[in-house]
């Protein structure tokens, strides 16, 4: 079980690097994924809450407050 700062890879490239909580994103953390999307910012058991930003391949970026996903 995973439980403080740890990193998580996939075989399809996404990637996260931050906190965990019980196998959870869960803190503050940053998941990229193999697109070029990027999200940086607080997660509560693997939804974004809080705080964050979301750059997208296409330059597009969202910087707020998200609220359960």
């Amino acid at each position: 079980m995973k439980h403080g700062y740890g990193v998580w890879k996939n075989t399809e490239g996404d990637n996260y690097i931050g906190q965990w909580l019980q196998n959870m994103a869960h803190g503050y953390g940053v998941h990229e994924w193999q697109n070029g999307d990027r999200y940086e910012g607080e997660w509560r058991y693997s939804l974004r809450n809080g705080q964050g930003s979301d750059t997208f391949f296409n330059g597009d970026a969202y910087i707020g407050e998200y609220v359960y996903g």
